[in-house]
């Protein structure tokens, strides 16, 4: 299990996040643009783009669809925004939860501690489904859960696709 302090988890600022999240982009695009280019599941994309960027931070955990907050079996990913429900389309699935369940695409933290660095959504330039809806997510994921980043990436796809292989990557304020 990794642990750090809090005075080195707060030490880590946007620079040093912006830098990790284009050296794991640009390591997708060297060493897998093929998933990009056959525009394959964005699972398949997102869990390689999470291998990179766990090179970037060795001290922390980066998982992807990770429904977990801290060490409480009970204690899911849940947000409480009533707004989110109609975004996304479902309810909690059982009456006695306090909130929707989400599996962000990609995280960063330290698992069982409420250190909550980096949270990202990911969309393919194929996708049906509207923007809107991830960005919605993403800010509910930052304001609810703490994250101190939150970032949207949209990953060019298709046999067109040119280097890097993003469309649009930016942090949410």
């Amino acid at each position: 299990m990794k642990r750090i302090s809090q005075a080195e988890f707060d030490a880590v600022g946007e620079n040093r996040v912006a830098a990790a999240i284009e050296a794991a982009q640009k390591k997708l695009w060297d060493c897998d643009k093929r998933l990009l280019k056959l525009d394959a599941h964005e699972r398949s994309i997102c869990f390689r783009f999470a291998v990179y960027l766990a090179e970037q931070f060795p001290e922390f955990d980066v998982d992807c669809e990770y429904n977990r907050n801290h060490d409480d079996d009970d204690y899911l990913k849940r947000l409480k925004d009533e707004n989110l429900y109609d975004i996304v389309g479902r309810e909690p699935r059982f009456g006695d939860e306090d909130g929707l369940m989400i599996m962000p695409d990609v995280i960063v933290h330290i698992r069982d501690e409420p250190m909550n660095l980096l949270v990202i959504e990911v969309k393919k330039t194929s996708s049906a489904i509207p923007e809107y809806k991830d960005l919605f997510k993403l800010n509910a994921l930052k304001n609810e859960l703490g994250y101190r980043f939150a970032r949207f990436i949209k990953f060019d796809v298709g046999e067109n696709c040119e280097r890097p292989g993003i469309s649009e990557s930016y942090f949410m304020k």
